[in-house]
């Protein structure tokens, strides 16, 4: 996954005087953010290893992240499933909302549904 060069392990401390659901939601995001980004099982493999040492080296209890792991990614095909997935996808065109408007192109379905700006994304593609 890209980082940009800026990119440091600033996240909170596990330690900090924030609340613990606060503490326990971060390294969740980001699991969650990983299963949202990557469509190669390889891929998020790697991420959440690397996700998991970032969290560690903030102080998070190994036990705590390995629980969070588990829970996301018993979820991933359901509730977080990749935004951009070849897997599987076969005659559908690239469409907003999951509606597909073709059965000619081979290729990922993109799912603009959580954007304010979706609607307008939608009416560009269909235009161009």
């Amino acid at each position: 996954m890209y980082r940009k060069e800026t990119f440091t392990n600033s996240y909170l401390h596990f330690d900090s005087a924030h609340q613990k659901h606060t503490i326990k939601n971060i390294p969740k995001g980001q699991i969650i953010r990983a299963c949202r980004m990557t469509s190669s099982e390889q891929d998020l493999t790697d991420e959440i290893i690397f996700i998991r040492k970032l969290f560690l080296n903030r102080g998070y209890p190994s036990s705590m992240l390995d629980d969070i792991i588990t829970f996301v990614l018993s979820r991933r095909n359901t509730n977080y499933p990749a935004l951009l997935d070849y897997s599987g996808v076969k005659n559908t065109d690239v469409s907003t909302f999951n509606t597909p408007t073709s059965t000619d192109v081979d290729g990922p379905v993109c799912s603009l549904g959580m954007s304010i700006d979706g609607l307008a994304i939608k009416n560009l593609i269909e235009r161009n």
